[in-house]
């Protein structure tokens, strides 16, 4: 994750209000405006077979499509290697997607769980 790289220090307070205990997160922000951490490859893609089979599909795709001669060699592979990436890049979107859904999920049966427990005084 993005934020995780960027926590410097985490602490948990006492409980004095409620039966919650507040938890506060350092974090080391960029001053900067639109600076964007640079793309790295999640390795674990790889590991995939049908993450590989639709790379292997895109570039078939590109190549049928942008390698007619037309342009350099060095022109259609630059291209390439930005359609893997924005292809890679929306295979990992599509997942965090899905996994933040299901945490979500969770979270809220979790929540439902604790409020049952509670109403019936455990």
């Amino acid at each position: 994750m993005v934020l995780l790289a960027r926590v410097v220090d985490t602490e948990y307070s006492a409980i004095a209000l409620s039966d919650h205990a507040p938890h506060w997160v350092d974090l080391r922000v960029s001053k900067e405006r639109g600076q964007r951490p640079q793309w790295r490859l999640g390795v674990g893609l790889l590991a995939d077979e049908g993450v590989c089979g639709r790379v292997r599909e895109s570039i078939q795709n590109y190549l049928e499509i942008n390698d007619t001669g037309a342009v350099s060699a060095a022109t259609v592979w630059e291209a390439l290697k930005a359609v893997v990436r924005g292809e890679l890049i929306s295979i990992r979107a599509y997942r965090e997607r899905i996994e933040r859904k299901r945490l979500v999920e969770e979270m809220v049966r979790v929540d439902r769980k604790y409020a049952d427990v509670r109403r019936r005084g455990f």
